[in-house]
């Protein structure tokens, strides 16, 4: 159901709005995220056991999203959020149960509402009022508005029946308005070159850009134009970013296109043309030697904004300031090293054993000893709780000049998703595929300290009782870029006019400034 506004001018209020918890006349908010605790504490948990502990995809790895208003009278509970969509409007949803977007019950008949569009929490006199005297709707209703502000409030009243056996209830909840989630595929990461017939990681980063609401997605990897492999149920934090982890087999060779898609966001996406990135791979022979490399990569971002606005009512200046401030500041890498054994290595067994650690000239490091545990037909792989990743394949069996490839990696990220044909193991006695790690769960990694100026990876193989071992020394190769806004205060000419109590309201003063700013390092070789 829609509600034509009058129109009015407003600047738009660009902040990334936390939302503060209040309580008045039985009225409340949800409370301000704590940004400071967004991974939790199951990461420690994991390092501390030195093994990898995953987790089925519905539990959330952080949960930091400003969550939608809450009221209760009675036996009767009313939950509101209002999300701002890309074109400026504005999209309010109230419910009698406990999820907007699951198919929790929903009990009790809204029968009536009231919607005022208030600019500040403490308003006592709105914008514009909404009553919706005819609604009967099971505990759940929905309106659009064109027009709103980042920031702004809308307070819900509903009149609720069903419940109590007496009496209809009256419920009152004041919801701060929210950007709609915004989902990006930021990057795909996969190998230069990969053997035909051999199991390859592909990777992608997926990012939530407006910083106020989280969202649950699928996470889509396509091959040529065809769905390849996917992750259902990924969960992406308010500001967070995670890895999707795919595993794919080419059987033919060439240059394929390899594109992953962000898809499903509930709450529904607020941009969808930043939901897909691409990469390429170049798929060759299985006797085409694979050189050694190294590539590592280290990066923190971090953000900072802040505005305030004030207005004032049937004057040039007064009113009460409304205030916002945010700032995140986030880490993340990427370090790998990819080779081939000697041909004079032994062939592949059952287990074999490897080690990693990553030291920079800082003397900051991340280590792990893992056992490859054989899973499938060519290849045996292990993964670490801090997000180390080591792979080891034999093709001794068709004779080739190399035979025995490995490829170890470290990726640190608030959250890493596993779909589901990761690490898919085909058993022949039971006639069926195999997971050693469950479709559907997530692990953590671990951000190293800074690097500093160089990077050494210790990659260590044991097969038998000889240790193969690659030592590269990366040099590293420092970058900053960032931009940002001075802090600024403006005049609003405008004015709405309310033409329910002939009242006209304005004009508003805000002021915004941010900036952005990523540094890091990066560095790759040949040994």
């Amino acid at each position: 159901m829609s509600f034509p506004l009058r129109t009015w001018r407003i600047a738009p209020v660009l902040a990334v709005v936390t939302a503060a918890a209040c309580s008045r006349d039985g009225v409340t908010s949800p409370a301000a995220p704590d940004f400071a605790a967004r991974l939790g504490t199951s990461s420690a948990a994991m390092a501390s056991t030195g093994k990898a502990q995953f987790h089925p995809n519905s539990r959330r790895y952080a949960d930091t999203e400003a969550k939608p208003a809450t009221g209760r009278s009675g036996a009767a509970t009313l939950v509101a959020r209002a999300l701002l969509n890309k074109d400026g409007s504005v999209d309010l949803e109230a419910t009698t149960g406990g999820s907007l977007d699951g198919a929790a019950a929903r009990p009790g008949t809204i029968t009536r509402t009231q919607v005022k569009y208030l600019l500040g929490a403490n308003d006592t006199e709105s914008v514009f009022t909404q009553n919706n005297n005819k609604v009967d709707e099971k505990g759940y209703v929905k309106y659009s508005y064109p027009h709103a502000v980042r920031g702004a409030f809308m307070r819900v009243q509903a009149n609720i029946k069903d419940i109590d056996p007496k009496r209809t209830d009256v419920v009152t909840v004041l919801e701060k308005i929210k950007l709609r989630p915004d989902l990006k595929v930021t990057s795909v990461s996969a190998p230069q070159q990969a053997r035909r017939n051999t199991e390859v990681v592909i990777s992608a980063v997926v990012s939530e850009g407006n910083g106020d609401v989280g969202a649950t997605g699928s996470c889509v990897l396509a091959v040529d134009g065809t769905e390849a492999d996917r992750i259902d149920g990924q969960w992406v934090n308010n500001g967070g970013t995670v890895s999707c982890l795919f595993q794919h087999t080419f059987t033919t060779t060439g240059t394929k296109q390899l594109a992953v898609r962000s898809t499903g966001s509930v709450p529904a996406d607020f941009d969808a043309s930043n939901n897909v990135a691409t990469a390429e791979i170049n798929i060759v022979e299985a006797n085409v030697a694979v050189s050694g490399q190294a590539q590592v990569y280290q990066e923190r971002y971090e953000y900072t904004y802040a505005s305030s606005s004030a207005h004032g009512y049937n004057s040039i200046a007064g009113g009460s300031p409304i205030q916002w401030y945010y700032e995140y500041a986030q880490n993340y890498g990427n370090i790998a090293v990819t080779g081939a054994l000697p041909a004079d290595a032994p062939s592949y067994l059952s287990t074999t054993t490897a080690s990693v650690t990553i030291t920079g000239e800082s003397g900051a490091s991340v280590s792990a000893d893992l056992q490859l545990l054989s899973h499938g037909w060519i290849c045996s792989y292990a993964q670490a709780a801090n997000g180390v990743f080591a792979q080891y394949c034999d093709y001794s069996q068709f004779g080739f000049v190399q035979p025995l490839q490995y490829h170890i990696q470290h990726y640190a990220y608030d959250a890493i998703y596993y779909s589901q044909s990761y690490n898919a193991t085909w058993d022949v006695a039971a006639g069926q595929y195999v997971h050693t790690i469950p479709a559907e769960t997530w692990g953590h990694g671990t951000v190293a300290g800074d690097l500093g100026s160089s990077v050494t990876i210790d990659a260590r193989l044991t097969i038998g009782s000889t240790t193969y071992r690659a030592n590269p020394t990366v040099a590293l190769t420092p970058f900053s870029h960032g931009g940002g806004q001075p802090y600024a205060c403006y005049n609003t000419e405008g004015y709405v006019y309310d033409n329910s109590n002939n009242q006209v309201y304005g004009p508003m003063t805000y002021c915004q400034g941010w900036k952005h700013k990523a540094t890091g390092r990066s560095g790759d070789m040949t040994f």
